[in-house]
């Protein structure tokens, strides 16, 4: 696994792939995450249960209420996009 410091927050992720990672991967990517804010993983081709996989991996999902689940993962996976909206989404971030 590689990594660069993005500015001003985050950091791309390469040389990993998300559908086998290890449990020293997982460390390292929160470890990555903590010190970084935000992560980039770019060149990545996961499917939708591969991506709740990966998200397991880092603990309890935490579903957006009143946003749109994405079909099949009711309550699991929701997407959130401010296009052709009105109201701001629900998903904060303080």
């Amino acid at each position: 696994m590689n990594h660069s410091v993005l500015q001003p927050i985050g950091t791309r992720i390469d040389g990993i792939d998300l559908i086998t990672l290890s449990a020293d991967d997982v460390q390292d990517i929160k470890t990555l995450l903590a010190e970084h804010g935000a992560g980039i993983f770019p060149k990545q081709s996961v499917g939708d249960s591969a991506f709740v996989t990966f998200l397991r991996g880092f603990g309890e999902i935490a579903f957006t209420q009143g946003e749109t689940s994405v079909e099949g993962f009711a309550n699991i996976l929701n997407i959130v996009s401010t296009v052709g909206r009105t109201r701001p989404p629900r998903s904060v971030f303080p």
